[in-house]
């Protein structure tokens, strides 16, 4: 009789030991997997938002680049430089007219005469031809009006976004200038692009980021931040349940904080790094 307490006896301290060393493997699985995997997921996940935000950002930069290729085709030509000079009538007739806004993926073409007089400008919004006194960007108070209607110099230019009544616009502005570079100065293209709804989509569909854009002002208008406390750049990363929202500030061509580009992406990772340790506790259990 005691031989079968003695055994039993010992069997209950095996197990209880058994038991405790399996209680402290899984714990110490579990702090394992919460203080290294999932902290990695993390890190991925918002390195790969962090992405997002870069390809979004770099692809405007491109639209910009882009455009301003195509100003300094037409800018550096004899026969636009001609024709700002007032010898070259024809050249209106041949070169201008609605096809070439579409054919250059334009909305605006814009040519001013040496001392910011205007020879000829068009603009068109959702297809159709607006007067360019609509734009609320040439003339008036503007403050983009002369640096973007002359130049001093044959290495002068204005590039970047400006401000409209018609929202946010890719600009290009180059001096007007013969075959060779040369000058002098004879006055100054412009070439700009709407960044409305239908360029957005073609964005994110380039980029295939869930991308989009607002003003500063519109971003600080819930009374929680002043304007001054929006630096051009990178913002802070916001967190939620769902997402990962990047935003960075662009500055207009003065310098300013003026377009939040946001990109926002699904937290697929997390999701994905919580149901690996969830299967490796089950595993272990």
């Amino acid at each position: 009789m005691s031989n079968i307490k003695a055994k039993r006896s010992l069997q209950q301290k095996v197990s209880l030991r058994l038991s405790a060393a399996m209680a402290v493997f899984t714990i110490g699985v579990f702090l394992i997997l919460r203080s290294v995997i999932t902290p990695a997921f993390e890190e991925l996940e918002l390195s790969a938002a962090h992405s997002d935000l870069v390809r979004a950002e770099q692809a405007i930069q491109t639209d910009i680049d882009n455009l301003m290729a195509i100003t300094l085709d037409w800018a550096p030509w004899d026969d636009m430089y001609e024709y700002v000079s007032g010898r070259n009538p024809g050249f209106q007739r041949s070169n201008l007219d609605r096809s070439t806004l579409s054919n250059l993926g334009l909305d605006m073409l814009v040519i001013y005469e040496l001392g910011g007089r205007l020879k000829w400008g068009q603009l068109q919004v959702d297809g159709e031809e607006r007067p360019l006194q609509e734009l609320g960007l040439l003339g008036g108070d503007s403050p983009f009006t002369s640096m973007l209607t002359s130049h001093d110099s044959t290495d002068s230019e204005v590039v970047g976004i400006v401000d409209t009544a018609f929202g946010p616009m890719i600009i290009s502005s180059q001096p007007i200038l013969r075959n060779d570079n040369s000058g002098p100065v004879a006055g100054a293209l412009i070439m700009a692009q709407l960044l409305d709804e239908p360029r957005l989509a073609r964005l994110q569909e380039r980029t295939e980021v869930d991308m989009t854009w607002l003003l500063v002002e519109n971003y600080v208008v819930d009374g929680e931040r002043e304007l001054a406390d929006i630096p051009v750049g990178v913002l802070p990363v916001r967190l939620s349940e769902e997402a990962v929202t990047n935003c960075v500030v662009l500055a207009d061509v003065l310098g300013n904080p003026y377009l939040l580009v946001s990109s926002r992406t699904p937290r697929v990772i997390t999701s994905l790094g919580q149901q690996t340790v969830n299967a490796a506790l089950m595993l272990s259990l």
